[in-house]
């Protein structure tokens, strides 16, 4: 698993969120946890295409191109999200900033749905734990970003970033 350094500036993203509660031990078992996550990942898009002003804001905004995890102890915010391009903010989406910041970046090639949870699961059980420890990694914050037209194709690429944060 390759890591590339990269400093980006602050960007506003929009888009919708769930809050996914952790279970009795369900969210340990992979299969549960990306059904669990695929469910919610599709009733958020079906609800923001549910309005004229939802569809809107997901072509403007490219909303789908990135998924933003924010974990907690009790469970995580899912967002389904694009940049931000400004305009209108629909009801039931919102807006998420990052502040400028360096980001630890990882790739991989592949079918989406394998690729990204096999890298998620790395990046998460290995490096945070790892070398993102020491480089300050805000493991509680997960990007996601998909390129690529068909999530199906061995072209399809993945990345997931991390904040880095410097010491205090």
């Amino acid at each position: 698993m390759d890591v590339v350094f990269e400093k980006k500036s602050a960007m506003t993203f929009i888009g919708c969120h769930t809050w996914i509660p952790y279970g009795q031990d369900q969210l340990s078992n992979p299969e549960f946890r990306d059904e669990e996550y695929h469910r919610a990942i599709q009733r958020l898009m079906e609800d923001a295409a549910s309005s004229a002003s939802g569809k809107q804001a997901m072509t403007d905004n490219s909303i789908g191109k990135y998924a933003i995890s924010l974990q907690s102890k009790q469970g995580f915010f899912c967002w389904v999200a694009g940049l931000y391009q400004g305009g209108e903010v629909p009801e039931g989406f919102g807006l998420y900033f990052f502040p400028e910041c360096t980001w630890a970046v990882f790739s991989e090639m592949g079918p989406l749905l394998q690729t990204i949870h096999a890298l998620y699961d790395e990046v998460t059980e290995k490096w945070i734990s790892t070398e993102g420890a020491k480089l300050h990694a805000d493991s509680r914050t997960i990007v996601e970003m998909y390129f690529g037209k068909d999530p199906k194709s061995e072209d399809c690429r993945s990345e997931i970033w991390v904040p880095i944060h410097p010491e205090h």
